[in-house]
């Protein structure tokens, strides 16, 4: 049987960092991302245009992240995948592929 990790006191450390990725066709719809628990997104977008990214239901384009093509980001302070929108206005419906990947954190938290 496997010793669980412990710190210096004997706590033992669990490991929360549940990761998932996705992608799906964007278009000039805006689109929610999937219903995923995550304190963070990284957004990479290979749709062959500019994606627009939306978050906490501000949708004035005064409130959006441009992601230019062949670019990625990762946004933090999150508690759940769908509190982010994305559209790309030059694309028509299906046409651009755009990638996700939901995690807890991006480096091992340290207890």
């Amino acid at each position: 049987m496997a010793r669980p990790f412990t710190d210096n006191n004997g706590t033992t450390f669990v490991n929360p960092n549940f990761c998932r990725s996705f992608n799906f066709s964007l278009s000039d719809d805006l689109t929610r991302l999937a219903d995923e628990v995550c304190s963070e997104v990284v957004l990479i977008n290979k749709t062959g245009q500019d994606v627009l990214i939306y978050d906490s239901d501000y949708f004035d384009d005064a409130n959006s992240l441009l992601l230019a093509n062949n670019e990625s980001f990762v946004l933090r302070g999150v508690t759940n995948a769908n509190q982010i929108s994305a559209i790309s206005p030059a694309l028509s419906a299906g046409s651009g592929v755009f990638y996700y990947r939901t995690q807890w954190y991006s480096n091992s938290p340290t207890r």
